[in-house]
């Protein structure tokens, strides 16, 4: 107001999806009455009058569902509900675009549905149903174009098997893979039970029957080892994974392209790892 300028902005709709809807981990969901995120439904119009003002410009309307979204359901009705307001909006003032948020989900070993194609179809379809062909459409696609172009690499520090099975390919026996990452360095795991896959890298003087394990009791070529990090937390857990019986030196982690070393953190006084890029298998000049 001071420089005599306007600011243009866009106001963030909590669309009160119904959570049950929202096709995600509860810790994920941010498009329900509850969640914190967004101007609630009952306050739209108040936020709106808040921004007839000299120095600002409504130029955009926006609502989020939830992140890793595997469905389509939740995203659509709170897309419905953006354009709802943003149909009564646009008629008095133009607005420049609506955007919808992203979330589309990626396969992180178990299967993933819906592409990101498949939000953008139905949420357009929705959007000229309701009169709005004329507006423009942003979407935030994040994840699903960078998540599984990143690693974790990790080396495994030692195995513990129980005495509930006296060798490691034993189909009884409890395993624990134990390795150098930990829940600072990929946080999913601990804070809402992602479960990224888990494969070994290096293998040393492996022979063909220590890398296929049991396989007839266990169903997998390899056993079964909870795969856990060095943090003194039971929430330090990257979950159950077929992994060669003779212990591996390395492990990747995959899929840690997104909220990966974004959200790392040096908690348990642990120094953050570094982060290398790659193009075409060599290390770029600038990476760390």
């Amino acid at each position: 107001k001071a420089l005599g300028r306007r600011a243009q902005i866009s106001l963030r709709i909590n669309p009160a999806v119904d959570a049950s809807d929202i096709d995600t981990h509860k810790n994920i969901t941010t498009g329900h009455d509850d969640a914190k995120f967004g101007v609630p439904l009952v306050d739209v119009g108040a936020a709106l009058e808040r921004t007839k003002s000299a120095s600002l410009e409504l130029v955009g309307l926006s609502s989020h569902s939830g992140s890793q979204l595997t469905s389509t359901l939740g995203y659509v009705k709170a897309a419905e509900a953006l354009f709802r307001i943003a149909r009564d909006v646009h008629q008095k003032s133009k607005l420049r675009y609506v955007d919808t948020g992203g979330g589309f989900g990626i396969d992180y070993g178990k299967g993933c549905a819906v592409r990101p194609g498949d939000f953008i179809r139905e949420v357009l379809a929705k959007k000229r149903e309701m009169g709005l062909e004329d507006l423009p459409l942003h979407v935030e696609p994040g994840r699903s174009l960078v998540g599984a172009h990143g690693v974790l690499v990790t080396k495994v520090i030692q195995d513990k098997t129980s005495p509930f099975g006296a060798k490691a390919d034993d189909a009884n026996a409890r395993r624990w893979r134990m390795i150098d990452a930990g829940m600072n360095d990929l946080m999913r795991p601990a804070l809402y039970q992602a479960h990224h896959r888990i494969v070994p890298l290096v293998i040393e003087g492996a022979s063909e029957s220590d890398l296929i394990g049991n396989a007839a009791s266990t169903g997998s070529p390899w056993p079964l080892f909870r795969v856990v990090g060095p943090v003194c937390e039971s929430s330090d857990d990257f979950g159950v994974h077929p992994s060669p019986v003779l212990a591996p030196t390395y492990l990747a982690i995959l899929d840690a392209g997104a909220y990966g070393f974004t959200m790392a953190g040096t908690y348990n006084s642990r120094p953050l790892a570094d982060e290398v890029f790659l193009e075409g298998g060599r290390r770029l000049p600038d990476a760390r």
